[in-house]
């Protein structure tokens, strides 16, 4: 009855994750990243503390949210591979 219903709730959740990863999307954020590691890499950004604290943070920013999709989409598998295993 526990599972049914955890595997019944679930399934709007990845939907919902799915949804996001278009939001999110990866190639997009990667994209991003090298485009400001380019501006980053020339010399009359430096000059500009605050320019180059944006893109700084852009990067950051970039990077924590590839990090967490990647982390979402490890525990959505995880949990299909439990459901395939129980049933």
């Amino acid at each position: 009855m526990i599972y049914e219903e955890l595997k019944q709730n679930f399934t709007p959740v990845k939907t919902m994750f799915e949804k996001a990863l278009k939001v999110f999307n990866i190639d997009s954020l990667k994209t991003s990243i090298e485009q400001n590691e380019q501006k980053l890499q020339q010399s009359d950004v430096w000059s500009d503390t605050e320019l180059s604290a944006k893109i700084a943070q852009e990067i950051k920013e970039d990077k924590d949210n590839i990090e967490k999709i990647a982390g979402w989409k490890g525990k959505i598998s995880d949990i299909e591979t439990l459901f395939e295993l129980y049933d």
